[in-house]
């Protein structure tokens, strides 16, 4: 027989316990989905039940420092870039299914795997899915802020979705702002400084367009489709004298880089 205190019983129910405890039975799953799902891919490891079992405790819910105990996210960083590999081994391999389940297995595990994203952007551009691929390509963009070939890439999507977007303006807009930040990463580039100008010409931004362009004439000298382009953007915004005197030194380039007479080409103009 219980007598009566006035002190919590032993027997009173139990407390649920902290939410990372109480997370862990889902991301077992997570994880166990992980194996069932790499047995298609023999040069994949997957975790053991033990390991699993730890690595279910990686994931907590958000609030917790993060959302991440930082003691086991080498185990699992490890495990994604595997299957990061695996993936892009399949997409060299035009395997693109098997490609892209070992991309989503990565960031499974990683989510913030910059690599695996950039992998599912490329197929899904590939397959016409845009949008998807945008998803992605900004997730890596925010994952590895410092990759300017992802930021290249991302810009380059953008600016094609740009031409034939209902919502123009905007994605043009977004299409810029991608090209600044690849060139803050990427300095010197005279293609990505011509594709940034022309970009900014398309959507109406022709001084962004001009100072774009000199600057890739600049990284170009002897470019006379970069001296072109400038010249056509000062047709644009009505400064004829500053495109022909752009054209004039494109004729003299190109005439000696054919060989012919540069005062000839001077008198013609």
């Amino acid at each position: 027989m219980i007598r009566a205190t006035g002190q919590e019983s032993n027997f009173a129910p139990a407390r649920p316990g902290p939410p990372a405890l109480r997370a862990v039975p889902s991301r077992l799953a997570d994880i166990q989905h992980v194996r069932s799902a790499s047995s298609e891919n023999p040069c994949v490891r997957v975790p053991s039940c033990a390991t699993a079992f730890l690595l279910a405790l990686i994931w907590l819910p958000a609030g917790c420092d993060g959302g991440r105990i930082t003691l086991f996210d080498p185990v699992a960083r490890s495990m994604s870039r595997q299957n990061t590999a695996a993936g892009l081994s399949a997409a060299g391999n035009a395997q693109d299914r098997r490609a892209e389940s070992a991309f989503r297995r990565a960031l499974l595990l990683d989510p913030r795997n910059a690599e695996a994203h950039v992998g599912l952007a490329r197929i899904a551009a590939r397959s016409n899915r845009e949008q998807t691929a945008m998803d992605h390509y900004r997730s890596a963009v925010k994952c590895a802020p410092c990759n300017g070939a992802y930021a290249v890439e991302f810009a380059d999507l953008l600016a094609k979705q740009a031409e034939v977007s209902i919502d123009r303006r905007s994605m043009g807009d977004a299409a810029l702002r991608a090209y600044r930040h690849a060139r803050s990463i990427i300095r010197g580039d005279a293609d990505l400084t011509l594709r940034h100008g022309l970009c900014a010409r398309e959507h109406g931004h022709y001084e962004e367009s001009i100072t774009c362009l000199r600057d890739a004439v600049g990284l170009s000298p002897k470019n006379v489709e970069f001296r072109l382009e400038l010249a056509r953007t000062y047709d644009m915004i009505g400064d004829r004298q500053a495109a022909a005197r752009i054209r004039l030194d494109a004729r003299r380039i190109e005439s000696v880089t054919q060989g012919e007479d540069i005062a000839a080409v001077a008198d013609d103009e």
